[in-house]
C-alpha cells in the first residue's frame, strides 16, 4: 500500500471511532443515508476504496465533496471546515479540527498513530487495547456471564459426516479480527445493508407502534457478538422511549468469547458514547449457545419486563430454523418482539443469484475460512498432502435449492454452500439461506410469532427487517 493509501486508510478508521460504526461504507451511508442518495453512497464508496488502497486520491467532483461537507458537518468541525479542508488535512489536523466533545473522544489515537489504528484494533481480539479510563469504562463493561453451551461437533467428526460445525469460525482467537476484516470489505455488503434497514426500522410506524404497546425494557441480541454498531442502534432507540424508567437492561448472547469481548470493549471504550447510557444501560455479555435455552434463560431475562429479542445480519440462514425456533420457544412471552434480518428470493433474476454467489466467492471470504480449513486438512489423513494456499484456491461456491441435504427447514429456501473437495468426498464447510418473504413469515407463524412487517432499503430491497409479536 502506497503512503497516501496508509493514511486514508488511517482516516477512515478515525471517522469509524467517530461515527460509531465498523466499516468503511457505513461511514458513507452515515452521510449519504437519504434513500435519494443511494446511488451516489455506492459510488462515492467505490471511491473511498480506491483512496484507502492508494489507487487514487480524493478529487474535488461530484458527490465527493457533498460527503466530505456531510461528514465535517456530522463530526461538528469547526466554524469553516468544509469538505475541502478534510479532504486536505493531515490525521493530526483533522483532530484539531473536531468539535471539542468529538476532539476529545478523538485525541488519545494522536498517541497511537506511529502504530497502525487497524492494528491496535487487532488487539481488542487478543492483547488489551491500547486505551485510557477516559475511553474505557470498565465499570460499565462487567463481566462476561459463562453457561454452559453443549458439546461442540469436532472438525474430525463434522469431517466424518461431511459437513463442519460452522462455530469453529467464531472460536478461533483470531475470529474478531478476521470478522471485522470481512464486514469491511468490498465484497460483503451484508454487515451495512443490515446496518442501514435496522435504521430505517427504527424510524418506521411499525416499530414505533410495536415498542409502544408492547414497551420492552430488556433488548437481547442473539449471536450478536462482533456487531457493536448494532448494539448502539438498540440502545439509542431504546433509551428514548418514556416506558423505559431509568433502566435498559441488554444482553449480548454469543458462543464466542472473542466475539463478545471484541462487543463490550468497543462499545464501553467511547467514553463520550457509553457515558451517555450508563445510567440507563445494563450491558450483560453471555457466553451461551442460542440453540440451547431453557426456562431460567426465561425469567432472567424477564425479571425486569418485556423482552425484544434480535437476531440480525441474517445469521438465521447460518442455523437450523427449527431449532432456532425450538430454543426460542423457551425464554419468549406473551407480546415479545422480534427482530429478524434475512435475505430474501422474491423475484430473484439470474444477475441477483450471480452477485449472490460473488458475496461467497472471493478472497476475503477464503481468508476467514482459513483457519478451519487448516483444521480440516490436518484432520483429513490424504495420501496427498496439499498446502493450505491450494486447498483454499479449490474451494467451490454453489447456490442450491435449501431442501438439498437438509441445509434449511423452511420450504422454497436457496442456500449458498461453500464446498471442499477432501479425499474425493465433497465436504460442506458454510451455509447461508435465503428465503421467500411468505414462507418465512409463514414459518415464524407456525411457532407463534405473528409478522407485523417487513423493512427494506433501497441499497438492497431483497435484504429485510422483519418484525414479529409473539402471541
Amino acid at each position: 500500500m502506497s503512503d497516501t493509501g496508509s493514511v486514508w486508510s488511517q482516516k477512515f478508521k478515525l471517522y469509524q471511532r467517530l461515527l460509531n460504526v465498523q466499516s468503511n461504507r457505513s461511514v458513507v451511508y452515515s452521510i449519504l443515508w437519504r434513500e435519494k442518495d443511494q446511488d451516489l453512497a455506492e459510488r462515492v464508496y467505490a471511491n473511498v476504496v480506491k483512496w484507502v488502497t492508494g489507487r487514487s486520491t480524493p478529487s474535488y467532483g461530484a458527490g465527493i465533496q457533498e460527503f466530505f461537507n456531510g461528514l465535517a458537518e456530522e463530526l461538528k468541525c469547526e466554524p469553516g471546515v468544509n469538505g475541502s479542508t478534510l479532504i486536505e488535512a493531515t490525521i493530526a489536523q483533522t483532530v484539531a479540527f473536531l468539535g471539542p466533545e468529538e476532539r476529545a473522544v478523538a485525541a488519545h489515537m494522536l498517541r497511537v498513530l506511529e502504530t497502525p489504528l487497524d492494528q491496535t484494533e487487532s488487539q481488542v481480539g487478543s492483547s488489551p487495547v491500547v486505551t485510557t479510563s477516559r475511553n474505557l469504562d470498565m465499570e460499565g463493561l462487567g463481566a462476561i456471564w459463562l453457561q454452559h453451551t453443549g458439546p461442540i461437533q469436532t472438525i474430525a467428526s463434522g469431517l466424518a459426516e461431511g459437513r463442519i460445525d460452522q462455530k469453529h469460525y467464531y472460536l478461533d482467537p483470531e475470529s474478531s479480527d478476521a470478522w471485522s476484516r470481512i464486514i469491511d470489505a468490498q465484497s460483503y455488503p451484508t454487515y451495512d445493508h443490515c446496518l442501514m434497514s435496522l435504521r430505517a426500522l427504527f424510524e418506521s410506524p411499525e416499530w414505533i407502534a410495536c415498542v409502544e404497546r408492547s414497551k420492552p425494557t430488556t433488548s437481547v441480541m442473539l449471536a450478536g457478538g462482533g456487531a457493536p454498531a448494532k448494539d448502539l442502534l438498540f440502545l439509542r432507540n431504546l433509551t428514548k422511549q418514556d416506558h423505559g424508567g431509568n433502566c435498559n437492561y441488554h444482553y449480548l448472547i454469543d458462543i464466542s468469547l472473542y466475539m463478545l469481548r471484541y462487543s463490550a470493549m468497543w462499545l464501553c471504550g467511547n467514553a463520550a458514547v457509553f457515558n451517555s447510557f450508563r445510567r440507563k444501560v445494563v450491558l450483560k455479555p453471555v457466553h451461551r449457545d442460542i440453540l440451547s435455552f431453557n426456562k431460567r434463560d426465561h425469567d432472567r431475562f424477564h425479571e425486569h419486563g418485556a423482552v425484544v429479542f434480535a437476531i440480525t445480519g441474517g445469521t438465521i440462514g447460518n442455523l437450523s430454523e427449527a431449532a432456532f425456533f425450538r430454543s426460542l420457544d423457551q425464554v419468549a412471552a406473551h407480546r415479545d418482539l422480534l427482530v429478524m434480518s434475512a435475505d430474501t428470493i422474491d423475484d430473484l433474476s439470474l444477475e441477483d443469484q450471480h452477485i449472490l454467489v460473488g458475496k461467497y466467492d472471493n478472497q476475503d471470504l477464503r481468508l476467514w475460512l482459513k483457519p478451519v480449513v487448516r483444521g480440516v486438512l490436518s484432520e483429513s489423513e490424504s495420501s496427498h498432502p496439499e498446502s493450505l494456499e491450494r486447498a483454499l484456491r479449490r474451494i467451490k461456491v454453489h447456490l442450491r435449492s435449501g431442501e438439498d441435504g437438509h441445509v434449511s427447514d423452511i420450504p422454497q429456501s436457496r442456500s449458498v454452500v461453500v464446498t471442499l473437495d477432501v479425499n474425493g468426498r465433497e465436504v460442506i464447510l458454510l451455509t447461508s439461506t435465503r428465503y421467500q418473504t411468505s414462507q418465512l413469515s409463514a414459518y415464524a407463524a407456525s411457532h407463534g410469532w405473528e409478522c407485523l412487517g417487513q423493512i427494506s432499503t433501497q441499497a438492497n430491497p431483497h435484504f429485510k427487517q422483519f418484525l414479529f409479536l409473539r402471541t
